[in-house]
């Protein structure tokens, strides 16, 4: 050891942690904080020791002694036995003593169980619970352990009623590492549930009660947590490592929905749903963490991860939007707020009213982004953190300057809303938007650009009238300005208009919208500018809609040509159209081509979005549709159902693989899967899909016609639906035809 080392370790035992820079361990800078956090850490466990050995006998009452432990108080008592707290005279600190309940166990059950005590003890690791030891005296059996202070996880729940995404992983990722070290141990916990986690009063997550637990499972499969326990368990089979994963599936699933998994008014009830194969719904579940849930979940022990996998799961959860954030680099998040810098810029009238605004826009940008990047501004850069930062640092430092206060929020707004985060953005879009509303010299352009960004929030939350009772009055501040100034904005608007008249079922009025806003488009910048590109999309999406997808595939096709001659080709953007011209080549029955193009979408996608962004998913979807009709129909309708099994129910991908299972169902004939699928798309109710929701009503009854032949045909049903979606302009639409063949065929 070198004396500079010498020294820190001086300082740890004296509690002296405070370590600078110049005293790194490794000698670099850049560890410092990571160091400096460490030997704080260590500071408190040596000062946990001293305080342990200088702690004096506590004068509390003696209830009884056990061995060479003073009881002092009772803290709980469960099926298997009391848990006390203790004096133990030997490490001179309190303990938790559990006593196991005369006639729990046999005596060579008492054998083991202070075996697998005493081979706990051994384990050491800071999210389980440390076991000092146990044995047997005056005709009982105990096990004593640290004593903790803090709540059980089932006390959290039952005062928050669930968990933060985020605090959940940071519990589950301490107690996947410790279920891993014990499974390498060849040891099972046994008994996992809500229970038996203690929340430390630091955050810590402590997994308790080992031994006793793993008794219970082993002596009858009634015993134990029923609402936690494994489908196995239920059959008989012992407590094993794949079962402590169903365990601790269930309490994560627990943590974060406020529920278990699988739940009955009874165990005979519980085990006949197990019996069953009953699986879990993920509704409310967060989407990252759906897939590794189901897969601890599973009732075949075998499909379940072991721990280890489970932790290298919870990482990537813990780090997925990081990792999406970081793809980013700094340069984009300073282009981003300079672009807002601009927008929030456009209000001022007098030169020295703009250097004042520019001045204190410009630290405040400068500022949000260094406290979120590095000092150099040189490495990755979190954007989003960057857009929060800059909503809170406008709060604090421009309430004496309330237009500034009012542009930067609906700046942050904006950047949050692009990346996302739609409910945060909106709360901040509304505070800004009302303080543009109570200013007094509040330009025309100001205020169109706050009911601009209203309305893409209120359209994205699917508030169709707000969102249009913000566009038109952006528009009517518009009008104020001269045609010069206003026609380029104005077209932003123009656009919301039309895509809202789609989602609200107007499909013939959407697509002629939508044509005129790219007429305009053209005669403001050209026919051969790149801004035609995203028109040429939207017209085409108009297209499919109404069912001309010749129309549509040919406008893909331009927005294409448009990319590619202004060497955009490589794009994001690309990978847009090209996607939504596989969609139409798939609905125009040109499969073949339709995975051709599915294929190059996903190659210029994947480089660009996260593995698990919505588009993608939908994208698979949509290319397994296709190959089934290709002659893959088995490999399709089997991935098509193992991705359905992925989505939570907030995932926009999830209605999309309903509707394309249903729609495959119906060729196959398979009518009790039709009702599944078009049940939860009746259900689900989104604002986007009611433009459908007569088909899906149709097609419901249709089917359990066809399952039920005693029943009357659903004449009216289907007349009833073919003439709402006409009256939408869907007359050509291929549902529309369905419906048609269907009473043509005389149901």
């Amino acid at each position: 050891m070198t004396p500079e080392q010498e020294a820190l370790a001086a300082r740890i035992a004296d509690s002296a942690v405070g370590a600078t820079a110049g005293e790194s361990l490794s000698g670099g800078v850049d560890d410092t904080d990571r160091i400096s956090s460490n030997l704080a850490h260590l500071g408190r466990i040596a000062d946990a020791h001293r305080a342990a050995l200088a702690m004096p006998e506590a004068e509390a009452p003696c209830l009884f002694e056990w061995r060479h432990l003073r009881v002092e108080r009772e803290l709980g008592q469960g099926g298997f036995g009391t848990v006390y707290q203790a004096w133990d005279t030997v490490l001179r600190r309190r303990v938790a003593l559990k006593l196991i309940r005369d006639g729990r166990v046999s005596e060579s059950r008492d054998r083991q169980l202070i075996a697998e005590a005493q081979q706990m003890a051994r384990v050491r690791h800071v999210n389980i619970l440390a076991v000092h030891g146990a044995d047997s005296a005056d005709g009982r059996t105990g096990i004593w352990s640290d004593l903790l202070e803090g709540s059980t996880l089932q006390q959290v729940i039952d005062d928050r009623r669930h968990l933060s995404p985020e605090r959940a992983v940071e519990i589950a990722l301490g107690l996947g590492d410790a279920l891993a070290l014990i499974h390498r141990r060849g040891m099972v916990h046994g008994d996992i549930k809500p229970a038996n986690i203690m929340i430390q009063t630091d955050g810590t997550s402590v997994l308790m009660d080992f031994g006793a637990a793993q008794g219970l499972a082993q002596q009858t499969s009634s015993a134990g947590s029923p609402l936690v326990m494994a489908p196995e368990q239920f059959a008989g089979s012992p407590a094993t490592s794949a079962s402590d994963i169903y365990g601790l599936g269930a309490t994560l699933y627990f943590a974060l929905r406020g529920r278990f998994p699988v739940e009955a008014e009874s165990l005979e009830a519980l085990e006949a749903l197990h019996r069953r194969g009953f699986s879990a719904s993920f509704e409310s579940v967060p989407r990252r963490w759906c897939r590794l849930l189901r897969r601890m979940l599973f009732a075949d022990p075998h499909e379940r991860p072991d721990a280890s996998e489970v932790v290298e799961q919870l990482r990537a959860i813990a780090t997925a939007r990081p990792r999406m954030l970081r793809r980013l680099a700094t340069a984009a998040v300073i282009g981003s707020l300079a672009a807002g810098v601009v927008a929030a810029t456009l209000a001022y009238r007098s030169a020295e009213q703009s250097r004042e605004r520019t001045e204190r826009v410009k630290d405040l940008v400068v500022d949000a982004i260094k406290t979120t990047s590095p000092n150099d501004q040189s490495g990755p850069a979190v954007i989003e953190e960057a857009y929060t930062r800059l909503a809170e640092l406008a709060s604090e430092r421009l309430q004496d300057y309330p237009a500034g206060l009012a542009d930067m929020s609906l700046v942050a707004a904006e950047g949050l809303w692009q990346l996302g985060r739609t409910d945060e953005a909106l709360d901040i879009a509304r505070q800004g938007h009302d303080l543009m509303l109570t200013l007094e010299d509040a330009s025309p352009a100001d205020l169109s650009y706050s009911w601009s960004v209203l309305s893409g929030l209120l359209m994205d939350m699917e508030d169709f009238d707000g969102a249009e009772r913000a566009v038109r009055r952006s528009l009517s501040e518009l009008d104020k300005l001269p045609e010069t100034e206003s026609a380029k904005q104005k077209l932003v608007n123009y656009n919301r208009l039309a895509t809202l008249a789609g989602r609200r079922g107007d499909m013939q009025g959407g697509l002629r919208a939508h044509q005129q806003v790219l007429a305009q488009r053209e005669k403001i910048f050209g026919p051969e500018s790149i801004r035609l590109a995203v028109d040429y999309h939207n017209v085409a999406t108009a297209f499919a809609n109404v069912g001309d997808y010749d129309a549509a595939i040919e406008n893909e096709g331009k927005a294409a040509a448009i990319l590619e001659a202004a060497g955009d080709g490589q794009s994001v953007r690309m990978g847009f159209v090209l996607q939504g011209l596989g969609h139409t080549l798939g609905w125009a029955t040109r499969h073949k081509e339709a995975v051709k193009t599915f294929g190059k979408a996903r190659a210029l996608l994947a480089g660009s979005l996260p593995e698990d962004h919505s588009r993608l998913k939908i994208l698979r979807i949509a290319e397994w549709g296709s190959r089934y009709h290709l002659g893959e129909s088995r490999a399709a309708l089997d991935a098509l159902r193992a991705i359905q099994l992925e989505l939570s129910v907030d995932d926009p991908a999830r209605m999309a693989a309903y509707r394309q299972l249903g729609e495959l169902m119906v060729h196959e004939q398979n009518w009790p899967e039709v009702v599944a699928a078009y049940s939860v798309c009746v259900e689900d109710q989104q604002a986007r899909q009611q433009p459908y929701i007569p088909y899906y009503r149709a097609a419901l009854a249709y089917a359990r016609h066809q399952i039920d032949r005693g029943t009357e045909p659903p004449a009216a049903a289907l007349a009833d639906a073919v003439a709402q979606l006409e009256r939408s302009g869907m007359a050509q639409h291929r549902l529309v035809k369905q419906l048609r063949a269907w009473q043509q065929s005389g149901t």
